[in-house]
């Protein structure tokens, strides 16, 4: 990864006398050996030191090995991470008062219902300490703060960001093929006969929707838009090159005799704007957000030095 930026000279040359020095290493941490505080240090962020053991407790949380280097590197790397939101929200003099935590815990617990203790005993089943969860929220809404300070006006919605989403994220919105069938069912021969003059009507320009009912006595039945793809074979035979507006071969499944009639085709693509603009809108704040979230975590990672300790 590209390293750039700088350490501050104080705290990059302290780190440097402590792996070098291990005599200074021991006088200045009594009762430790100079090698367990060369070991204790995982990564240096913009000079502030990310622990081996803080690496060991979050894999402990996920329940991953120390011994798995993919977990073990995954986790590094979202403690590097968290060190740079901790360290953007201290310039930008952001702060979490334990009032502010008690109160977004306080509506967590409305919104489920519980009591102080309940809600206590539930967080510490899931494994974590009160202590612990009392942080995680404090730094979650630290976090949220700095992200919204810093990238706040890129969330707001508008019509050309919503577009620019739809343009980036074609393929979210492309629709495979899709029919949309009406189709009248009667038994019997007489039913058939039935269905033969509606078809001879329908073929002649009258409205099967208009007419089913006065003919055969019942009104037919939509499909709604549908794979292809998922039509019984002998319906995918009886409409195979039929052209939007006319009526099929009647056929016969079971006994009963069917009139199909195709009322509506649409070919594969990625569906117009104004067709899918909810849709876009609602995968913007879903997606957007973190995506920009993301964006704003690896500009903080290229304007930092990042040394990870081997």
């Amino acid at each position: 990864m590209k390293k750039t930026g700088f350490i501050a000279a104080p705290r990059l040359l302290s780190i440097a006398l402590l792996c070098a020095l291990p005599t200074v290493a021991t006088t200045l941490f009594p009762g430790v050996a100079a090698a367990d505080v060369v070991e204790g240090i995982a990564a240096v962020v913009d000079g502030s030191v990310v622990t081996r053991s803080e690496v060991r407790q979050l894999l402990d949380k996920v329940k991953a090995s120390a011994s798995d280097e993919d977990a073990m590197a995954m986790a590094l790397e979202t403690l590097i991470e968290r060190k740079l939101i901790e360290l953007a929200a201290n310039r930008m003099r952001i702060v979490t008062s334990p009032e502010e935590v008690e109160a977004a815990i306080a509506s967590v617990r409305v919104r489920n219902n519980l009591d102080k203790l309940a809600f206590r005993t539930e967080v510490e089943k899931s494994g974590i300490t009160w202590d612990e969860y009392l942080e995680q929220v404090r730094m979650e809404m630290t976090q949220g703060r700095a992200f919204m300070v810093a990238v706040g006006s890129e969330l707001q919605i508008s019509e050309e960001s919503l577009h620019d989403y739809y343009l980036k994220n074609a393929e979210e919105f492309y629709l495979p093929a899709q029919i949309r069938i009406l189709h009248v069912s009667l038994k019997g021969d007489e039913g058939l006969e039935t269905l033969r003059a509606l078809r001879e009507k329908v073929m002649e320009g009258a409205s099967l929707e208009a007419l089913a009912l006065q003919v055969a006595g019942v009104a037919p039945v939509d499909t709604g838009l549908m794979d292809p793809k998922g039509i019984n074979a002998t319906f995918t035979s009886a409409i195979e090159g039929l052209a939007v507006g006319t009526p099929a071969g009647i056929v016969s499944l079971s006994g009963t005799n069917i009139l199909l009639y195709l009322a509506e085709r649409k070919e594969s693509g990625v569906s117009p704007f104004e067709e899918v603009q909810d849709r876009v809108e609602a995968s913007f704040r879903r997606n957007g957000k973190e995506k920009l979230f993301r964006d704003w975590v690896e500009k903080l990672k290229q304007k930092a030095q990042i040394e990870r300790k081997p």
